[in-house]
């Protein structure tokens, strides 16, 4: 199963948490949110709860002509309408989509989050869910 949306970027992403990636639905981030990849994300709850038959999951990032992905389990108790939160822990809270994430923010392809900072980017992402 595949479901894609979107983002849009921003000059304050630092995209340098160590642990997490965030996209939110907000359209705002400030300079101490360091694990947002993407503003004014365009997920639908109920098509992400039909992830939660699914053992794991591949997140692919894509802006432009530059790419990235991770691989990651997925949370069953997750219940989020406005964060979508990925961590490389096992760490369950209700806005946690993805747990063991391979990658974490400051893993990201440079390149990306370069592109990622300018405020007409538009972050395009895929997630694949693997049984």
């Amino acid at each position: 199963m595949d479901y894609i949306f979107t983002c849009i970027g921003n000059p304050n992403i630092l995209a340098t948490n160590q642990r997490v990636i965030k996209f939110v639905t907000k359209d705002f981030v400030s300079l101490d949110e360091t694990s947002i990849l993407g503003l004014k994300a365009t997920f639908e709850f109920e098509k992400l709860k039909e992830f939660l038959n699914y053992n794991l999951m591949n997140v692919i990032l894509i802006c432009d002509d530059v790419e990235d992905s991770f691989m990651c389990n997925i949370n069953p108790y997750f219940i989020s309408k406005d964060v979508l939160t990925f961590r490389k822990s096992y760490f369950e809270s209700d806005n946690t989509f993805g747990t063991f994430s391979e990658k974490a923010a400051s893993d990201i392809n440079k390149k990306l989050i370069l592109k990622i900072k300018n405020t007409s980017a538009k972050l395009k992402i895929i997630l694949r869910g693997i049984k």
